[in-house]
C-alpha cells in the first residue's frame, strides 16, 4: 500500500487526461461557467461532447488549406491565448509536413497543459 502524503487530495486535482475528437487532451475539469442558457468552458465542452467549437475549427482549416493552395508550403498559424491547445493540436495535425503552429499562453499552469497536449499528440511542427 502506498503511503500518500497528507497534502495529496485526489478530489482537488484539476487536470485530467481525456479522449476527444481532437485527440488525447489534458484538460482542467473545473473549467466551466454557468450562464443563463447553459454552461460554457473549454474543459466542460471537451468532457461533455468531446469537441470544442467545431464550426470555428472547420472554417480555420478551410482557410489554411486555401492559403496553402495559393501560397504553397511554409504557412504559419499563430494561436494567441492558446489555452490548452484545441486549435493548436487541430491545426498542428492538419499542417503536419507543410506548415507550423506558434502558440502563446500566458497562464503558467494552462501553458503546461498546452505543452503536454502538443507532446501527447506528437505534434512538433
Amino acid at each position: 500500500m502506498i503511503n500518500w502524503p497528507n497534502i495529496r487530495n485526489p478530489k482537488k486535482n484539476a487536470f485530467v487526461l481525456t479522449s476527444t475528437d481532437v485527440g488525447s487532451m489534458i484538460i482542467n475539469r473545473f473549467d466551466y461557467h454557468k450562464v443563463n442558457n447553459g454552461t460554457i468552458g473549454v474543459g466542460f465542452n471537451l468532457l461533455e461532447s468531446s469537441v470544442f467549437d467545431a464550426p470555428e475549427l472547420n472554417v480555420i482549416m478551410q482557410v489554411l488549406s486555401l492559403i496553402r493552395q495559393h501560397k504553397g508550403d511554409g504557412v504559419i498559424f499563430l494561436d494567441g491565448g492558446a489555452n490548452i491547445g484545441v486549435h493548436t493540436v487541430t491545426m498542428g495535425r492538419l499542417m503536419y509536413g507543410w506548415g507550423n503552429v506558434i502558440s502563446v499562453e500566458a497562464q503558467e499552469r494552462i501553458f503546461y497543459a498546452l505543452a503536454g497536449n502538443v507532446t501527447i499528440n506528437n505534434l512538433f511542427n
